[in-house]
């Protein structure tokens, strides 16, 4: 008998990585940041994917990967990191 059913639903039913992009641009533009371009998504993704790898390892929390993975994303882009805490 049947007694669970596990579903495996991102990048299937949901596409999380578009969701992600979009979400970033969105909230650009009502930051006044301007324009995400994709450059731009290709660096914080490289950035957020070190950060949860990072976390796998216990070497940051949960709230510094939230956090530093758009502190780290705005300083390289020469963006306000001050507003990293807001926009996570």
């Amino acid at each position: 008998m049947i007694t669970t059913i596990l579903w495996d639903v991102d990048g299937t039913l949901l596409n999380f990585e578009a969701a992600e992009k979009a979400a970033i641009r969105a909230l650009f533009q009502e930051f006044g940041f301007g324009v995400c371009t994709d450059e731009m998504l290709k660096c914080y993704s490289q950035i957020n994917k070190i950060y949860w790898e990072r976390l796998e390892r216990k070497e940051v929390t949960r709230q510094e990967v939230l956090e530093g993975r758009f502190r780290d994303f705005f300083a390289e882009e020469g963006l306000d990191v001050s507003a990293a805490p807001e926009f996570n």
